[in-house]
């Protein structure tokens, strides 16, 4: 998983989104995924800027047994970390075939008073090779 998030107790200044990325396996049978683990994670350094056109960029590096990750901006052109994903865990098929693109808003476990959660999300363009592509 890559993405860009703002957690609601963020030390960084107000409009920065940081990015993260992660792997992660699912750990029931059913088709939404009901239970998952997080397998691996590695830092990812680049921040945007909420209103920021910006690039998330997954790659599945087969020979290598690998997950790319990139996040490039206009002005910063970002650079690629990768994250293994062992040979044992990738010699069958994936159990569910999984793409999710999504917006998400939690509110913070406040109980003292209501709390609201809002956005304006422009999605520009969302690109596949023809192998992602599921049926």
């Amino acid at each position: 998983m890559l993405q860009a998030v703002r957690d609601s107790n963020s030390p960084d200044p107000a409009g920065t989104l940081r990015t993260e990325f992660f792997i992660i396996r699912c750990s029931s049978n059913d088709p939404l995924c009901s239970a998952s683990t997080i397998v691996g994670s590695a830092p990812v350094s680049e921040t945007v800027q909420v209103g920021e056109r910006f690039a998330l960029t997954l790659i599945w590096d087969s020979p290598n047994n690998q997950f790319i990750a990139h996040v490039s901006t206009a002005n910063n052109p970002g650079s690629d970390v990768s994250l293994a994903y062992s040979r044992p865990a990738n010699v069958g098929p994936a159990g569910e075939a999984i793409a999710n693109l999504q917006l998400l808003h939690s509110a913070a476990n406040c109980t003292a008073e209501p709390t609201e959660v809002d956005a304006v999300t422009r999605v520009i363009s969302v690109e596949t090779n023809t192998s992602a592509v599921i049926p």
